[in-house]
């Protein structure tokens, strides 16, 4: 239904955009580092647009972690006092999308591949 979908979605994209924020640094290459830029800004919109829905449509959805903030009235958007988005690390991605766990589970029960390290 359209509240999960919001609430799912909202969820999604603040990770989307803040695991993009956190991952900019590492990329040493300009080519892959405007493509990532421009993903971020893709999903920085869509971000907007999902934490605008579910104000409108009074959906809540719990925090995934300390660093998330869930949209509101009064705050709107999760940015921390200077306005900006707030980046996570690769352990902090990886243990959202692992529903919590440290090397799989969630969205990649088999984990991840390439050279990732568990913590």
């Amino acid at each position: 239904n359209v509240n999960d979908f919001l609430k799912l979605g909202r969820q999604f994209e603040d990770v989307g955009v803040s695991a993009y924020l956190g991952a900019a640094p590492l990329i040493a290459s300009k080519t892959y580092l405007a493509a990532a830029g421009a993903i971020l800004a893709t999903e920085a919109q869509h971000s907007g647009q999902v934490r605008l829905g579910c104000i409108w449509n009074g959906v809540t959805s719990p925090a995934v972690d300390s660093l998330d903030v869930p949209p509101t009235q009064s705050k709107p958007f999760d940015v921390d006092k200077n306005g900006l988005s707030i980046p996570r690390t690769t352990s902090q991605v990886l243990a959202i999308v692992y529903g919590g766990g440290s090397c799989s589970g969630g969205f990649f029960p088999a984990g991840m591949n390439g050279t990732i390290i568990c913590q």
